[in-house]
């Protein structure tokens, strides 16, 4: 992705503006990176955009923060690799609440879903 515009914010970092927006002044987001540069990048963009004291930066792997975590949310969304899906939706369930919404984007990844190769069962 190419920078566009002076207000461009790399797409994770804009839907968690959005989700920081959101939850307003007394809720939470937690936004992970593998990579410590793209985290620092995010928070400028945060910074920016006035929602940074909403927005918790954890940076390493998006799993093994999550499964980290004890408390339970009221949204998980989703945005790992793509063959992580089943993992993380394991992960995420036990930590959503009760009515909690577990959100995913790219889900139908261009088609890819059908193809039965990419998945090996996990049972």
């Amino acid at each position: 992705m190419r920078k566009t515009s002076s207000n461009w914010a790399p797409p994770l970092a804009y839907s968690t503006i959005w989700w920081a927006r959101a939850v307003g002044e007394g809720g939470r987001v937690i936004y992970t990176d593998g990579d410590r540069k793209k985290a620092d990048e995010a928070r400028r963009y945060f910074d920016r955009a006035g929602v940074n004291k909403q927005i918790t930066i954890k940076t390493g792997d998006a799993l093994e923060l999550l499964s980290e975590e004890k408390q339970q949310f009221d949204i998980i969304f989703n945005d790992v690799d793509k063959e992580a899906y089943p993992r993380v939706f394991k992960l995420a369930l036990p930590r959503l609440r009760k009515g909690g919404l577990f959100v995913t984007d790219n889900v139908l990844w261009n088609g890819k879903v059908t193809e039965k190769k990419l998945f090996r069962s996990e049972n």
